[in-house]
């Protein structure tokens, strides 16, 4: 069992890579998982935001995606990690999500005493990770976060979850949205007003296929 430290917070890392994913093949196993929960949650009518958690020796164990359609409180995040094994090492453990946790996910990262946090999208309406570092209490067990690390893949999370929340008619939130990656909201209400998630729903486009379509947006 980890115990804890008074290790400091490991701040975010965003060096973006030169070389962007553009497409599905290319992507890190952990982000094949993360990326797949999440737009499975999208084609679901939920907010796109997917989680796994992975141990030392590469493997997936524990998949969440989010459902707070139907229960507020089923936040990608949490569900990956309420899938942890309670024997596990979690020392060893590293949560994958596509986009920033909010307030109640970071707590539970806390909770649960990961050592890592890797993000592929900063939410910059809910995004909370430096709440990590707000107490003592949150910053006694060394954290080490990771902020976006390739351009392509944040620019599919930040476009998809703008188209749905512009289908949706969430407004609240866009000038934070626009200010932080503007190229990715336009596509996003694009996608919206093409009503391009009809047309993956009604045919059942593979989640690889969607993704590399968004991906071939980016200039």
């Amino acid at each position: 069992m980890p115990t804890e430290s008074n290790g400091p917070l490991r701040r975010p890392k965003t060096s973006l890579t030169i070389a962007p994913v553009t497409t599905w093949n290319r992507l890190d196993a952990p982000w094949r998982h993360a990326m797949r929960a999440a737009i499975e949650a999208y084609l679901d009518d939920s907010a796109p935001i997917g989680a796994v958690v992975f141990d030392s020796n590469d493997r997936a164990i524990s998949i969440g995606r989010n459902d707070f359609e139907r229960d507020r409180l089923a936040h990608a995040e949490l569900q990956a990690l309420k899938g942890v094994p309670a024997n596990a090492n979690r020392e060893a453990l590293s949560l994958y999500s596509t986009m920033e946790p909010c307030p109640m996910c970071t707590g539970a990262i806390r909770m649960m005493q990961l050592r890592s946090l890797h993000f592929a999208a900063k939410d910059p309406a809910a995004g909370s990770t430096e709440l990590l570092s707000a107490t003592a209490f949150m910053k006694r067990f060394a954290c080490d976060v990771v902020g976006p690390s390739d351009a392509g893949m944040e620019f599919v999370n930040v476009a998809l979850m703008l188209e749905y929340r512009t289908r949706n008619g969430h407004r609240r939130w866009r000038d934070e949205w626009s200010s932080y990656l503007p190229e990715a909201v336009a596509v996003g209400e694009k996608l919206a007003a093409d009503r391009r998630f009809t047309h993956w729903q009604r045919h059942a486009i593979a989640v690889d296929a969607i993704f590399d379509e968004v991906c071939s947006h980016i200039e």
